[in-house]
């Protein structure tokens, strides 16, 4: 049973959580991924507990994929945060961090493979929030164990977390002709591992080869490898400007159905979440309300059964898991039978049916409704209902970010008290679970740590060993949300500034140049996937240089939209804003042709450029 367990949850870990089923369907698609993914990792994790205890470690590799794969995206703090929850479960002693803790004491084990050895080696720097080490770890394993699935998955996903585009690079590129070399064999699993393949190549650069391995894995196995695939051609997509292929893969109807089932570590609301953003591309404003609709579909939600939204820290798993499928048949069967003994030998309300139709009497605890009087919560109920992971936080606030500079949400909207509230909660959580010799709160997700800044009200911690760039591009997004004031207040205004205020703007501008130019010191940029750092390293800085009106700061948003004419020219949102700095420079032809290109993209007229 074990083995069984261990193999069903890392198909699901390399799927994205597409291969679990029996999920319930009654709280709609997105829940019902979470909980096909939830049975499946609740199953491993009751095994990997007996094999892992506190007094030795026996099946240390139950614990690796297990905790990893989490770990990987969301750091100790977090699972400490989960850790707690699962305390309050029918089945307290399941405690991912112990196991996993339990489990690294192996990781030099002369009885160990070398290849299982690495992996430990390789969560042990996770549980230490190392993940730079953990990177070079399983980099080296790939080299060795080309084979390796879980190695290849972990290794771009903790790439992503660090967003080191080279290292995705690396990692794909190790496994692809060992792969290549077996693509005719019917290997199982060959489909999932092209989508990896494709999704290192579309962050490495590699447009052309990761599009036609994507094609290619959708076509032969779309329901294990439609969501990894769908991710690389949205990478694809992003940077080659191509955004109509963007709304059809990633928001139109039969597109989604690529990617719904993909409900592990909210992989399918993360990959909605781009979609969203090819529309604002495609259409501007004009798609801010089906962008904003999204947004809500993917993200909002997650805020709200939380608590996240509304400032509170839960400390006890607050809903039940739906019921699957098979559970829901015997309740019917119980039911039908019961009825039929009823009608037939008598057919009189019973005892419990008379308590239950008296005001007065207590309410059974059968059919009470689960979530105002719940019963004890199980492993499943708190694996389908888990709180956001900073990736999703992130992704939701540069998002809304861009709906608010394209004028669809106001600074005041109540989603931005969402997210604000969101963020303090996270804060709380690193804060409970941080390790001793951590620096900073998301000292492992550069990105996170940056975009959390923008809540940051008081005075904001400069890390030494951040570096310049980084420290700076954090400054500049605090005082961006000081200037913008988001979620609270009247609606920042756009128009009239004062000399002030254009010079905290042009402030601005300049510390989150940082994120494209050299540091003076050390020659570093601050490292992003491209589509994942665009709202911040373009929107953001063209949005304040803009607000600033300085022409050395609109230099640099010309010199940032030219770039992106160039390289996206299919994009009508790239050459909308590239009109917009235009004309703030005082080029009104060269505004006026980027408006008609903007216009003829925007409504189909335009062919590839």
């Amino acid at each position: 049973p074990a083995a069984e367990a261990l193999d069903t949850f890392l198909v699901a870990v390399v799927t994205k959580g597409s291969s679990a089923t029996d999920g319930g369907d009654e709280e709609g698609i997105a829940t019902m991924s979470a909980h096909s993914s939830a049975i499946a990792w609740t199953d491993l994790l009751k095994h990997s507990a007996m094999w892992n205890t506190s007094q030795k470690s026996l099946a240390p590799m139950l614990a690796v994929v297990a905790v990893a794969p989490l770990l990987a995206q969301a750091g100790v703090g977090y699972i400490h945060h989960i850790d707690t929850l699962l305390a309050q479960t029918t089945q307290p002693s399941v405690q991912m961090l112990s196991m996993a803790k339990m489990a690294t004491t192996l990781k030099d084990h002369p009885h160990l493979s070398p290849r299982e050895k690495s992996h430990l080696q390789a969560l042990d720097s996770l549980l230490n929030n190392d993940h730079q080490r953990a990177l070079k770890i399983l980099l080296k394993l790939l080299q060795e164990c080309p084979g390796d699935v879980l190695a290849l998955s972990l290794a771009i996903d903790i790439a992503q977390t660090l967003g080191d585009k080279q290292a995705a690079m690396r990692a794909a590129g190790s496994v692809a002709s060992y792969w290549h070399e077996r693509g005719d064999r019917n290997i199982l699993g060959y489909s999932i591992v092209t989508a990896w393949v494709a999704l290192g190549f579309a962050v490495g650069g590699r447009f052309a080869e990761a599009e036609r391995l994507a094609n290619r894995a959708l076509k032969e196995d779309v329901s294990g490898a439609g969501g990894v695939s769908t991710l690389a051609l949205a990478h694809a997509f992003d940077a080659e400007g191509r955004t109509s292929e963007g709304i059809s893969y990633l928001a139109g109807y039969d597109g989604v159905k690529a990617y719904e089932a993909c409900g592990l570590s909210f992989f399918d609301s993360r990959v909605g979440g781009h979609g969203a953003r090819f529309s604002l591309d495609r259409e501007g404003v004009e798609g801010g309300k089906a962008a904003l609709r999204m947004y809500d579909t993917n993200f909002d939600r997650i805020f709200h059964y939380s608590g996240f939204g509304t400032g509170q820290l839960m400390t006890e798993p607050n809903r039940k898991a739906p019921s699957t499928r098979g559970q829901r048949f015997t309740q019917g069967a119980q039911e039908a039978t019961k009825s039929v003994f009823q009608s037939l030998f008598g057919g009189g309300k019973d005892e419990n049916a008379a308590e239950s139709s008296n005001p007065s009497a207590p309410q059974n605890e059968e059919t009470a409704d689960p979530n105002d009087n719940p019963k004890k919560a199980t492993l499943e109920d708190v694996l389908t209902w888990m709180p956001p992971t900073p990736q999703v936080l992130t992704e939701a606030t540069l998002l809304l970010l861009r709906l608010t500079i394209n004028g669809t949400v106001a600074t005041n909207d109540a989603r931005w008290l969402n997210i604000r509230n969101a963020w303090s909660v996270m804060n709380d959580i690193y804060r409970q679970g941080s390790l001793e010799n951590d620096t900073s709160t998301f000292n492992f997700y550069p990105l996170g740590d940056v975009v959390s800044c923008l809540f940051t009200k008081e005075g904001l911690e400069i890390h030494d060993d951040l570096g310049d760039t980084l420290n700076n591009i954090r400054t500049g997004m605090q005082i961006m949300g000081e200037m913008m004031n988001l979620g609270y207040g009247e609606e920042m205004k756009e128009v009239d500034l004062d000399e002030k205020t254009k010079n905290q703007w042009k402030l601005v501008a300049k510390l989150l140049s940082s994120a494209i130019n050299l540091d003076s010191e050390t020659g570093a940029v601050l490292n992003l996937w491209e589509m994942d750092g665009r709202p911040l390293v373009e929107h953001a800085i063209c949005y304040a240089a803009c607000l600033s009106e300085d022409q050395d700061t609109l230099a640099v948003a010309r010199s940032i939209c030219s770039q992106g004419v160039c390289l996206r020219a299919n994009s009508p949102e790239q050459w909308w804003r590239y009109s917009i700095v235009l004309d703030l420079l005082g080029d009104e032809t060269a505004a006026e042709d980027a408006r008609a290109a903007s216009i003829s993209f925007g409504s189909g007229e335009g062919a590839n450029m």
